[in-house]
Parts: structure tokens; sequence; C-alpha cells
């Protein structure tokens, strides 16, 4: 009897056993899935997509280069905080204006798409300052962080304009993940005070709710 009481014990010892083991697998394949579909997502969503499909704003580029040859529209660059450069274009008013608006594109965009909106600005005799984000277009960086990383991008932006002229008006409109990007940058603008105004246009209210649906809509594509 002692001697099956010593059994029964041993094999539930061992059935523990194997079902520790059991979970300690599940528990590991678990992660390496989870770490297998964060590195594709990463991929896909931050770093593959952020310079192809432009073919959208490719009549834009006739129309920046007749700028840069005929309105005294130039380029500019200045370094990020994070040490790649950040290239953009700025086109000043007509006449001498310490008024100036920063433009800031949507995701999977460049600085042409804010071409789009110039004309409101020039014909109120705003400067316009129009760059590519971090990934985007010809600026460096090699991955979107939707705003987290960009933020900061567009402070060191704000500065140079400060500098261009200062005491001068400067505003900010963002469109879609740069009208997050805004809204995260001004939270930065509480203590420095250099943004005047904001126009946020289409931001996201939710980030997991927009990468739920990008990942649903990637997937049945």
């Amino acid at each position: 009897m002692y001697e099956d009481t010593a059994l029964k014990v041993y094999k539930r010892k061992i059935h523990w056993q194997v079902l520790l083991v059991i979970i300690i697998v599940l528990i590991f394949v678990i992660n390496v899935a989870g770490l297998f579909a964060g590195a594709v997502f990463y991929k896909e969503f931050c770093v593959l997509n952020t310079r192809t499909s432009l073919e959208r704003f490719n009549p834009l580029k006739s129309r920046l280069q007749r700028g840069l040859d005929t309105k005294n529209w130039h380029s500019t660059n200045i370094q990020s905080p994070f040490g790649y450069y950040l290239k953009g274009t700025y086109l000043p008013y007509a006449e001498p204006s310490n008024k100036t608006i920063i433009i800031v594109h949507g995701i999977a965009a460049n600085r042409l798409m804010s071409l789009w909106y110039v004309n409101i600005y020039l014909d109120q005799g705003y400067n316009v300052l129009i760059y590519d984000s971090r990934a985007h277009g010809e600026s460096g960086g090699t991955s979107t962080t939707w705003g987290f990383y960009e933020k900061y991008d567009l402070e060191a932006w704000v500065k140079w304009v400060a500098s261009e002229h200062p005491k001068g008006v400067i505003g900010v409109h963002g469109i879609s993940m740069g009208a997050a990007t805004a809204l995260m940058q001004a939270e930065l603008n509480e203590s420095s005070k250099q943004v005047d105004f904001y126009i946020i246009d289409s931001a996201y209210s939710n980030l997991e709710d927009l990468l739920t649906k990008q990942i649903g809509a990637a997937v049945n594509s």
C-alpha cells in the first residue's frame, strides 16, 4: 500500500512537470509569434511603405520646380535632433512678411502633398515652410513613429523659423499623421510659446483603432 501511494505521488509529480513544460513551451511560442508579428508590422507600416506609392503627387513636382525657378522658393535643410537631415522648401511671401506657416504632411506622403494647401496661406501674406517628415521623401530617418519622434523634428523646424523671423508669427498646419505630430509638438510648445496657433486637419483620435484598421486592410488586400 505504501508503494502504491508513493507511485501515485510520483505520477502526479510527473504530470505537473509535464504540464509545466507544456505551459512554458506555449508561452515561448506565443512570444516568438508576437515578436514575429511585431517585426512584420514594424517593417510593413513604419519602414517599407513610407516612400512608396507616391505617384498621386507626381503632377505637383512640376509646380515645385516652377516655384524654385521663378518664385524665389528655395530648398532648405536642417539636422534632426537624432542626427539625420530633414529636407524642406521655403516659400516666402511676395513681400517681406514675419508671418510663417509650417505645413506637416501625412504618412506615406511628402512635402509635395503640402502644396495643395500653400495658396491658402500665401494669399493671406504668410511665408510657407513645407518639409519631408522623417523616413519620408528626401529626409533621413529609417522609420516613422506616428508622431512620437516626429514632434521633435517639427520643434527643430519651429526653432529654425523663429531664428529667421524673430518675434514673428508662427503657425503649424498638420494633416493626418502630421496633425497628430502637431498636437504632440504642442505639448513642447507649452514652455517655448514659439508657435502661435495650430490647425489640426484629420488627426487620428485613437492610434490603436487606426493601426487595427490599417492591419485589417493590409491583411485583406
